[in-house]
């Protein structure tokens, strides 16, 4: 609900995306875990524009009360949700705890019912990441690790956020 009454200016999401990051690139090889690469970054305001289009998309979702596209016989919901086949830049996926961490929707959605939903957040694409990050640099390097992930970009505000986090989830 927070969500969809933020403006995009004022979002946590711009907000973030605006900030320096600091990304540590590694890979295993074998059983040892090797430095690859680490860079200060900021995106670039065309970016940032970029990963508007899946906040809006977002909140357009959220307010249309379309959430749950089908809910296939294993019981797996698939959403309306912005995937990253659908942008350059970012996407939206699961970050919950479990599926009892939710948060109350603005409008039950129109299939099903369902008065809250799994928590979401904002991801790069891995692809992104790799394309405008890691390999955006004139330091000679490794190949990008074959095992790409997507990275975590924005979060849950109950969680503690005074220290750095690093999730990753394949794809």
């Amino acid at each position: 609900t927070e969500l969809v009454e933020t403006e995009w200016e004022d979002s946590d999401f711009k907000s973030i995306l605006e900030t320096k990051f600091f990304f540590v690139f590694y890979q295993y090889e074998g059983k040892n875990l090797v430095l690859r690469k680490v860079k200060f970054w900021n995106m670039p305001y065309s970016d940032i524009q970029e990963a508007k289009i899946v906040w809006d998309k977002m909140i357009k979702t959220l307010l249309k009360g379309k959430i749950i596209q089908e809910v296939t016989t294993a019981g797996r919901r698939k959403t309306f949700f912005p995937k990253k086949t659908e942008n350059r830049v970012s996407h939206v996926r699961p970050h919950a705890k479990n599926s009892l961490d939710t948060y109350p929707l603005p409008i039950a959605d129109k299939l099903t019912g369902v008065s809250e939903y799994t928590k979401q957040c904002f991801w790069f694409n891995a692809s992104y990441v790799k394309s405008s990050i890691y390999e955006d640099s004139k330091i000679s390097t490794k190949p990008y690790p074959s095992d790409t992930k997507d990275y975590l970009i924005a979060a849950d505000p109950e969680r503690n956020y005074g220290k750095q986090q690093s999730l990753e989830f394949e794809d």
